[in-house]
């Protein structure tokens, strides 16, 4: 039996001050055989995986050059079966 991936993210948005650690979680909530997660920002130049585990932390965080000094990241779980699971959390940064 092979199930798609689901996944959830508990808080999709987030504010932090410039400077400060952020920890963020995806969790699987069903897949057989069991999803590969990772997490990517959202807009990148480059499509680098940041995390292949259920949270991503990052360490310092620095205003994005956006008029609205948001980040988005993305969490994707796949499995082979269907189409791969994705959540979006929005992450606004503030001035120290």
């Amino acid at each position: 039996m092979t199930v798609p991936p689901s996944i959830t993210i508990h808080i999709l948005k987030e504010t932090v001050k410039e400077g400060d650690n952020i920890t963020l979680t995806c969790n699987i909530l069903d897949g057989i055989p069991d999803p590969a997660i990772t997490w990517r920002e959202v807009g990148s130049t480059s499509s680098k995986v940041l995390s292949n585990t259920s949270s991503l932390t990052i360490v310092n965080v620095s205003r994005p050059g956006t008029p609205d000094h948001m980040i988005q990241y993305q969490c994707t779980a796949s499995n082979g079966v269907e189409t791969p699971a994705t959540a979006t959390v929005n992450v606004t940064v503030h001035c120290k």
